[in-house]
């Protein structure tokens, strides 16, 4: 039984890092189209009213960056920061992304759940819509934390992505976004990608049936942390018009920890 427990999880993660190798074209071309959008400019005074001036001395982790839009933005905002992702191919894209912008990014091949940092050693830490996808999240909160200096910041964007999966109202309300992207002639987020094999993906993962952000934050007050905000109006904030429409039922939201 203990083999076949473990074939299984190995069988999510080949299939996870395959799902995203062979989105990571389209994913890191979304990416740079979101990053040339003017809508970037809420992104940047949102970071610019959160977090400490850019240090030549300021180590700054982007985790999971994918196609590397928060590293990106933290660049052209003065911060040097290093980008990290499991799968090369998203790196990949995240340099090209940087390149065709004109910024400079460090790059490496790292795991979410296991940094090759030493303890308080990051001063800022960013990630944005990864942990959902993980296997192991409670670990990787824990990696993230345990790295982070005294007084540092960390800064996670994310939403009950595929949570309408253990949900008849939220099914509905998924539906009715997708109903409101056609109507309001607006690119459908949803479409072009291989939404089954997501939701396959998706199903098996820990935190699709958890309610979020109130998960993070009792995980990171476990952890001692007690300087944690949540902000659940991230939406009209930071997200452009397209994005509201196709995430209205789906609310981003930022955890930031001060450590």
């Amino acid at each position: 039984m203990a083999r076949k427990i473990g074939e299984m999880k190995m069988s999510l993660s080949v299939l996870n890092t395959q799902y995203w190798t062979e989105r990571a074209a389209s994913y890191g071309q979304q990416h740079l189209s979101e990053l040339r959008n003017p809508n970037t400019e809420n992104w940047k005074s949102y970071f610019r009213d959160n977090l400490f001036n850019p240090r030549s001395e300021t180590t700054v982790l982007d985790i999971g960056t994918g196609p590397g839009f928060l590293a990106i933005l933290l660049a052209e905002l003065g911060y040097r920061v290093t980008a990290i992702d499991i799968n090369r191919t998203m790196l990949k894209h995240a340099k090209h992304n940087a390149q065709m912008l004109g910024v400079k990014i460090n790059t490496q091949v790292m795991d979410a759940t296991e940094l090759n940092y030493e303890d308080c050693s990051v001063d800022l830490i960013v990630s944005r819509n990864l942990t959902w996808n993980l296997e192991k999240p409670e670990l990787a909160l824990y990696e993230w934390y345990r790295v982070l200096r005294p007084n540092g910041i960390l800064m996670n964007f994310d939403a009950n992505w595929y949570h309408y999966l253990y949900s008849n109202v939220g099914k509905k309300a998924y539906n009715f976004d997708r109903r409101q992207a056609k109507i309001a002639h607006v690119n459908d987020y949803y479409q072009g990608t291989d939404i089954s094999t997501m939701e396959k993906i998706a199903k098996q993962l820990p935190l699709s049936k958890v309610d979020r952000p109130k998960w993070d934050k009792q995980v990171f007050t476990s952890f001692g942390a007690t300087k944690v905000e949540i902000d659940t109006n991230i939406n009209p904030k930071l997200l452009s018009y397209s994005q509201q429409i196709n995430f209205r039922s789906t609310p981003n939201f930022c955890i930031k920890v001060r450590k």
